[in-house]
C-alpha cells in the first residue's frame, strides 16, 4: 500500500533492467476518497541515481481526479510532464485500474485500462533513449492512498 506522503513515495524493485526494451505495469485501487490538491499514482523506471544523490527517471503518471494519464521525466530536480491525455472513465473505491509503460527503441508508451473498460495511451519520443533508460523501476504515490495488486516488469 502506497501512503499519503507530502513529497512523494517511492517503492523501488530491486531488479535493474537494461537499455533494451522492457515494460512495466502495476494494478492497483483506491481504498477512499482522494485528498486535497494534486494526487497521483504512478510506476517509475529507468531510475538511476547520479553521484550527488540526484534522481534521474521517468515515470506514467494517473490522477484520479482529473484522470489524466501522463508521462513525466526527471533529471537531477523536478518532475516535468512530457505528454498527457485524459481517460474517459469513472472512478469509484474498491475499482481496479491498471497502467504500463513501454519502452522500445526512442518509443515511450504509457496505457491505462479499468474496470469499466475505458482505456486510454500516450506517447512520447525520447532522442536521448540510448544513453539513460537503464536502471530500477517500482511504485510511486503522491498524496495518495493506493492498493497495489500487482507489479511486474517484462524484458
Amino acid at each position: 500500500t502506497g501512503s499519503r506522503v507530502v513529497n512523494g513515495g517511492n517503492y523501488l524493485n530491486d531488479t535493474l533492467l537494461g537499455n533494451g526494451g522492457y515494460g512495466v505495469e502495476a494494478t492497483f485501487h483506491y481504498t477512499q476518497g482522494p485528498p486535497m490538491g494534486s494526487n497521483w499514482t504512478a510506476i517509475v523506471f529507468a531510475w538511476t541515481t547520479g553521484g550527488m544523490g540526484e534522481v534521474y527517471a521517468w515515470e506514467c503518471v494517473y490522477e484520479r481526479e482529473t484522470k489524466a494519464l501522463s508521462i513525466y521525466r526527471t533529471q537531477g530536480g523536478a518532475w516535468n510532464g512530457l505528454a498527457q491525455t485524459t481517460v474517459t472513465t469513472t472512478v469509484t473505491d474498491g475499482q481496479w485500474h491498471r497502467i504500463r509503460a513501454f519502452r522500445d527503441g526512442s518509443l515511450i508508451r504509457c496505457t491505462y485500462a479499468d474496470e469499466t473498460t475505458a482505456t486510454g495511451s500516450v506517447d512520447y519520443t525520447a532522442i536521448d533513449a540510448a544513453l539513460n533508460m537503464s536502471g530500477a523501476t517500482g511504485l510511486r504515490v503522491y498524496n495518495e492512498n493506493t492498493v497495489f495488486r500487482s507489479f511486474a516488469t517484462y524484458q
